[in-house]
């Protein structure tokens, strides 16, 4: 399903023939080795989340590099691989990013929803339509979660909120890669959030789908825009 295109790049759901996941049945199987084929020039710049494949951790793509996300008998590990599998897969292509500073502290979806949807229809951005977003900031507090699913049997909402993992960011600068929809809840993103966001610390020690949320030394936004 084409979402939307900022830059004659598609910005897509990928869907699969599999179902059962708790976002209305959408299971996507893309394969992410399959959206970086860097044989073409200029190299396709990808952004992307999701979630791996049977629900058993997370995909976070930034700049076309994958960071896959798993916990292993109790640990957080974070690996860069191409080659996983997305249960499904909300991406876009963005070669150009429009910059802006916000020096005021965040603190929820509510207060950056306010400064991202300003900046947006500042950028001639169409806000009723899906589009991608980075941040950069340093977090002072945070919960995100990675999927650690240990059943075999047919994936349903409880299983999906059983199978979230959450851990904690303190005072730590992190990136977020993220995508704001009015129109997908429940789609690709959460039932409850216009957001779908996923961080990862600086040093790729930690990365997952971003909760919630507090930084109070302001931000650094990232916006796509036609201009190089």
């Amino acid at each position: 399903m084409k979402l939307w295109n900022l830059t004659n790049h598609p910005f897509s759901i990928v869907r699969g023939a599999s179902s059962g996941l708790a976002l209305k049945g959408i299971l996507l199987r893309g394969k992410p080795r399959i959206l970086f084929r860097c044989s073409a020039s200029p190299v396709l710049r990808v952004y992307a989340v999701g979630p791996l494949e049977n629900a058993r951790g997370e995909v976070s793509i930034y700049d076309s590099a994958a960071l896959i996300s798993e916990v292993r008998d109790g640990l957080v590990r974070v690996s860069i691989d191409l080659s996983r599998r997305a249960a499904f897969l909300v991406y876009a292509i963005v070669e150009n990013w429009r910059r802006t500073t916000v020096r005021r502290g965040i603190a929820g979806e509510q207060q950056l929803g306010d400064q991202l949807l300003r900046f947006a229809v500042e950028s001639g951005i169409d806000v009723d339509q899906p589009f991608p977003f980075l941040l950069q900031c340093h977090m002072a507090q945070a919960t995100f979660h990675i999927l650690c699913n240990q059943s075999d049997g047919e994936y349903n909402p409880h299983l999906h909120e059983k199978a979230k993992v959450r851990l904690p960011i303190a005072d730590k600068s992190v990136e977020i890669v993220g995508f704001y929809s009015r129109q997908h809840r429940g789609v690709f993103t959460p039932r409850d959030s216009d957001f779908h966001m996923h961080v990862r610390t600086l040093d790729n020690q930690l990365s997952g789908h971003l909760e919630s949320f507090s930084f109070s030394q302001g931000m650094v936004l990232y916006l796509p825009t036609d201009e190089s």
